[in-house]
């Protein structure tokens, strides 16, 4: 089996979302959603400005979060989603990240504590998830990077079945909520 960093590599030759979508479900449709917050997540945690990309992204995380409470063996994404088209810059740049960051991921990221398939383990992944993906949505420049990264490395530890990583995704989504909520509460309070 080819390791996930060659999958992504292969897959994000295209430029158009549906075909980097169907490339890689075609060739690991067994990580399922893991892949699916991963790739979602991908646009807004890439170092490099999003536009309004973290919005809509954001958005269909959400939408991937119902399916994934209610059961659903794959995931579903409107036909709009597939549409979009990345630039050559900006998939460049997710190949070679990308490509870095899973050559040394996958030396640290392995199956362990596999008991993520439980129930407890799924609504706590959920709500991490749906919690960061609203701060995606939340229209301040610079703030979805990291809630981005964070759902980025829930959908690894959900893929690659690392509950170890799961587990201090959510520790790090908690400390990273706390923050954003008390700098949009000294925000709305004291004003710019």
């Amino acid at each position: 089996m080819a390791k996930l960093s060659e999958d992504l590599d292969l897959a994000l030759q295209s430029r158009q979302f549906g075909q980097i979508w169907q490339n890689l479900f075609v060739k690991v449709p067994e990580k399922g959603f893991g892949l699916a917050f991963l790739l979602t997540a991908l646009p807004s945690a890439l170092p490099i400005p999003a536009a309004a990309y973290s919005t809509f992204f954001g958005l269909l995380i959400l939408i991937l979060v119902g399916q994934f409470l209610t059961g659903r063996k794959s995931p579903w994404i409107p036909q709009k989603a597939l549409q979009i088209e990345f630039s050559t810059k900006t998939c460049t740049i997710a190949r070679s990240i990308l490509v870095r960051v899973f050559n040394f991921t996958e030396r640290i990221v392995r199956p362990r504590w596999q008991n993520i398939h439980t129930v407890g383990f799924k609504w706590i992944a959920a709500l991490v998830i749906t919690v960061m993906a609203m701060l995606m949505i939340v229209p301040i420049p610079g703030t979805n990077t990291l809630p981005a990264m964070i759902i980025f490395a829930i959908g690894l530890a959900m893929s690659e079945e690392d509950g170890l990583l799961l587990l201090l995704c959510a520790i790090g989504g908690v400390i990273i909520a706390t923050i954003y909520f008390f700098a949009l509460y000294l925000l709305f309070s004291y004003g710019l």
